[in-house]
C-alpha cells in the first residue's frame, strides 16, 4: 500500500474512489460472515436480483436499519484500527528499543526494499514506506528525518512522476550529491537511530532510522545474515 486515508461506509448513489489503489470507482462487498454491514449487502443484493423485497422487510424499514449498520459498522471499524494500532506499536517497541542501548556499530542491520512514497501532503508528512524482510512489517520513513540523517533535501525526482493522490516513484537528494537516491522497489538496509515523541502530541511517536541503499553496507555486517527470525512475544517490532 503506497499511502492510506480511513475507509469509511457509506450509503450513496455516486461512485467512490479508492486512494491506496488509486481508482477512480471502488465499491467493497464484504462477507456476511465477517461483518453487519456485509449481512444487510447480501440481503439488499438478493432483493436487487430477485426484483422484490424478501418477506419481512421494507424500504422504508431497510433505510432506517442501513443508517444505523453503516454508524455502527464505521464505530466498529475505527475501534478495530485502534487496537490494531496499539498491538501493532507494541510489538516495534519490543523490537526496536534494545537496539537504541547498542553502540551504533553493533545495531542489527534489516533488510527490507521501498513499497511506495507519499507526497500527498494531505496534513501529514512526506514518507516513504518500506516493507522489513524480517520481521515481515511495513514501517515508515519521514522525509524529514531523511534530510537529517543525508544533510540535504529529498524531493521527487521528477515531478511528472506524480500521480494525483501525490505518489512519487523516486527521490533525490538537493544538496548533497554523495546521499543516495530512493526509489520503489529498491532493496535498502535500516539501522535504528532514536525514538521521537511529537511536541505537540505526546501520545504520538515515531522511530527514527539510517535507510541506505543495500549496496551501500555490503561488507560491512556480512555476519547479520540470521535476519529470518519470526516476530514473537520475545522479538516485536513497531512504527506509528
Amino acid at each position: 500500500m503506497l499511502a492510506n486515508q480511513g475507509a469509511r461506509f457509506e450509503a450513496r448513489n455516486k461512485h467512490g474512489g479508492h486512494f491506496s489503489l488509486r481508482l477512480e470507482v471502488y465499491a467493497r462487498f464484504s462477507s456476511p460472515m465477517r461483518e453487519l454491514i456485509g449481512c444487510f449487502s447480501h440481503k439488499e443484493l438478493k432483493e436487487g436480483l430477485l426484483g422484490r423485497e424478501l418477506p419481512g422487510s421494507s424500504v422504508k424499514a431497510d433505510k432506517r436499519a442501513r443508517e444505523k449498520i453503516i454508524k455502527a459498522a464505521s464505530r466498529s471499524k475505527k475501534t478495530q484500527k485502534s487496537i490494531s494500532g496499539l498491538v501493532f506499536k507494541h510489538a516495534m517497541d519490543r523490537l526496536f528499543f534494545p537496539e537504541l542501548r547498542k553502540p551504533r556499530a553493533e545495531c542489527r542491520i534489516f533488510d527490507g526494499y521501498v513499497i511506495g512514497m507519499d507526497f500527498s501532503g494531505w496534513q501529514k508528512s512526506e514518507r516513504m514506506y518500506i516493507k522489513l524482510l524480517a520481521p515481515a512489517i511495513q514501517v515508515k520513513i519521514y522525509v524529514q528525518d531523511l534530510n537529517a540523517e543525508h544533510r540535504c533535501m529529498y524531493v521527487p525526482t521528477d515531478r511528472k512522476t506524480f500521480g494525483r493522490w501525490g505518489t512519487a516513484i523516486s527521490i533525490s537528494p538537493l544538496g548533497n550529491s554523495r546521499a543516495p537516491t530512493f526509489v520503489i522497489g529498491m532493496k535498502v538496509t535500516l539501522k535504528v537511530l532514536d525514538h521521537a515523541t511529537y511536541a505537540r502530541d505526546s501520545t504520538k511517536d515515531r522511530w527514527i532510522f539510517d535507510v541506505r541503499p543495500a549496496r551501500e553496507n555490503q561488507g560491512i555486517d556480512d555476519d547479520d545474515d540470521d535476519d529470518d527470525d519470526e516476530l514473537t512475544d520475545d522479538d516485536s517490532n513497531n512504527d506509528s
